[in-house]
């Protein structure tokens, strides 16, 4: 998963960055989640595990045909 692809399956899930980080388990601030912060900005990788858990709340979310769609139309 690349940036781009992260922007738009947050997108997909209606989440924000905050959002986001809250639902993968991060640590967060009251405003913000610098890990996702981070991950959207390029200052960290994104790892395998946290396109699992991103994948995870996709299906959870009933999306995950939208999700595979995202991560295929960007490779």
């Amino acid at each position: 998963m690349n940036i781009e692809q992260l922007i738009k399956v947050k997108d997909l899930l209606g989440l924000d960055n905050h959002s986001l980080g809250k639902e993968l388990g991060f640590s967060c601030g009251k405003y913000q989640c610098k890990q996702i912060d981070n991950l959207t900005n390029g200052t960290t990788n994104i790892k395998p595990v946290v396109t699992i858990a991103i994948e995870c709340l996709a299906r959870r979310a009933g999306k995950l045909k939208e999700f595979e769609t995202i991560l295929k139309d960007n490779d």
